[in-house]
């Protein structure tokens, strides 16, 4: 699944998380496997640098909806 077939919510610091021209650069996999994702707010857009990890994209997308914080820069 892409992250664009996911609804995503705004994020606590107000900032739209996605436009889909974005998605490439604000959901992806961490790691070679890919067994481990992430969900960024991307600071130098105007984010607060909010990044919330999951073991695919679903993962991601619900604990970011839910309004989990796993680092915050």
């Amino acid at each position: 699944m892409k992250s664009t077939d996911f609804s995503w919510n705004q994020c606590s610091c107000g900032s739209k998380l996605l436009k889909e021209y974005d998605h490439i650069d604000l959901v992806y996999p961490v790691n070679r496997e890919k067994t481990k994702h992430n969900a960024y707010c991307n600071s130098s857009l105007g984010g607060c640098g909010r990044t919330v990890y999951g073991k695919d994209i679903e993962e991601v997308n619900k604990r970011w909806n839910e309004g989990i914080t796993d680092e915050k820069l």
